[in-house]
């Protein structure tokens, strides 16, 4: 009995000197975000334009779109007559896309020499029309879209976003 009562001891003791396992939390799962609830860092930038009447030069008129954003940084580009003749599209020059943050848009109509330069170019001369709108991107914003019109010795500018 002694021998009995000697391993039952030995069971007890290893049993309190044995630690029972801390649970470890569990890590609760973030639910994922689809591509479509995603917010958008940028906003895709779409600037289409339109001559209702030309400037009355000789030689045509160039068209200009100028874009500053918040940090002072300038991107322009000319305007460039697409297939089908009235409407205009901007050349390489303004970005694709928009953070959120202030913006100015600048339209400028010159005329033109109508004489070529010897490297085949005309000279760009005074302005014709200038016009000014300031807007801002909203953060999540998805899509700002510009239209310019230039009329003889006007401009208006149109923004759209979402």
């Amino acid at each position: 009995m002694k021998r009995a009562a000697t391993v039952v001891l030995w069971f007890v003791l290893a049993a309190c000197g044995q630690t029972t396992p801390t649970p470890t939390p569990s890590s609760v799962a973030t639910p994922a975000t689809s591509p479509s609830e995603a917010v958008p860092t940028a906003a895709n930038l779409t600037v289409q334009g339109t001559v209702r009447s030309g400037c009355g030069s000789f030689g045509g008129c160039a068209y200009f779109a100028e874009l500053t954003d918040a940090t002072g940084q300038i991107h322009e580009a000319e305007f460039a007559f697409g297939r089908g003749g009235g409407a205009i599209v901007v050349d390489d020059g303004l970005p694709e896309t928009l953070v959120a943050g202030g913006y100015t848009f600048t339209l400028t109509s010159n005329f033109v020499s109508d004489v070529l330069l010897a490297n085949g170019e005309r000279e760009i001369g005074p302005v014709d029309a200038r016009c000014v709108e300031t807007f801002e991107v909203a953060p999540g914003q998805v899509v700002v879209v510009v239209h310019a019109v230039f009329d003889k010795a006007a401009c208006e500018i149109e923004i759209a976003a979402s």
